[in-house]
């Protein structure tokens, strides 16, 4: 037998006994889709985001169109009607991609109704929900919330929350924009809070927070792992690292916080570089910028304090060592700002 007949029946051979590969799909919603077994085809759409990540396996991508996509759609509170978001939250647990076609400015998500969920998005597993331009507008505003909730919480490594504008607020609770854990990546959003308890932006160890801006909040950033990048403005506290190591805080910017523009908490250690942060105009009372109450000595050289001659008196902020065992080493410094603010977040 020649070659070429030899290759043509192994080839049939091989047809016959091997699974066709399988593609990643795309997955479509729209406001004028509809929410069935089958949706999800650009030209039969799914209604509902929570639909569309329910048919969704891991490798496909969601594409949502603009408009406004609700737990409560018309307002009477009555929960999982047809076309409306779950009131258990949309749950991710596969790596899926969550995008936008039309940015954030264009696509809403929102819970108004009552009875809350504890998180309006839960992705995990390596989900990633939004990029830079393609993220959504995050209302979660209840009139109820659970002991602890959030609009979005994120967790694993390749997990990923990014450009998102999330407004997060709950009466009596406390609340966070975004919650991440266990290397999930928290990427260029913006996050408000709607109620002096909320929390916007939380992470914890081996996760990474970078150029997400923060702003009215109890605290602006919460808890520990890596912080690049970020800003945090107007809350009663920009930065409130504790608990456990801070690999990482560098070319962040605490601006106006009405307490400390970062308090290193006691039990908190830094263990990874502390440095071209600016730290300016923070806490009218105390005037500190840094407040170290860790117990530990923290280097933190090549700041940014708000003046040319570093820490002091305004209007430079001060570097404020508390309980036994706090000490700061913030010489030398920078003479000006080293870290430019994020841009393109949506």
């Amino acid at each position: 037998m020649k070659r070429l007949e030899i290759l043509a029946a192994l080839a049939f051979i091989g047809a016959s006994t091997v699974a066709a590969p399988t593609w990643a799909a795309k997955l479509h919603v729209e406001n004028w889709g509809t929410d069935s077994p089958t949706c999800g085809a650009m030209a039969a759409p799914c209604r509902s985001i929570g639909k569309a990540v329910a048919l969704a396996v891991g490798g496909d991508t969601v594409m949502v169109g603009p408009g406004l996509y609700s737990t409560d759609l018309d307002g009477d509170s009555v929960l999982n009607e047809p076309g409306e978001e779950p009131s258990f939250g949309i749950v991710v647990s596969v790596p899926v991609t969550i995008l936008s076609t039309h940015g954030a400015s264009a696509t809403r998500i929102e819970t108004v109704s009552s009875a809350s969920p504890p998180q309006l998005v839960n992705a995990s597993g390596g989900a990633v929900f939004g990029k830079r331009n393609h993220g959504f507008t995050i209302v979660y505003a209840p009139t109820f919330c659970t002991p602890i909730a959030m609009a979005l919480e994120i967790d694993g490594a390749g997990s990923a929350v990014a450009g998102n504008v999330v407004f997060v607020g709950c009466p009596f609770s406390t609340s966070f924009g975004i919650l991440a854990s266990d290397g999930a990546v928290v990427r260029d959003n913006r996050v408000a809070a709607l109620s002096p308890s909320a929390l916007t932006v939380g992470i914890d160890v081996d996760s990474l927070a970078e150029r997400n801006v923060a702003i009215g909040a109890l605290d602006g950033f919460n808890g520990w792992g890596k912080f690049r990048r970020n800003i945090a403005i107007e809350n009663l506290r920009g930065f409130d690292l504790h608990s456990a190591p801070v690999a990482e805080f560098t070319k962040n910017i605490a601006v106006a916080n009405t307490s400390y523009g970062i308090v290193i908490d006691s039990g908190a250690t830094v263990t990874g570089p502390f440095s071209k942060n600016s730290i300016v105009n923070n806490d009218v009372t105390t005037n500190c910028g840094l407040s170290n109450q860790s117990g530990t000595a923290v280097l933190a050289t090549n700041n940014f304090w708000g003046a040319s001659t570093g820490p002091g008196a305004d209007p430079a902020d001060k570097v404020c060592d508390s309980g036994a065992g706090s000490s700061t080493t913030s010489t030398p410094f920078l003479t000006k700002p080293a870290a430019p603010g994020p841009g393109g977040i949506q």
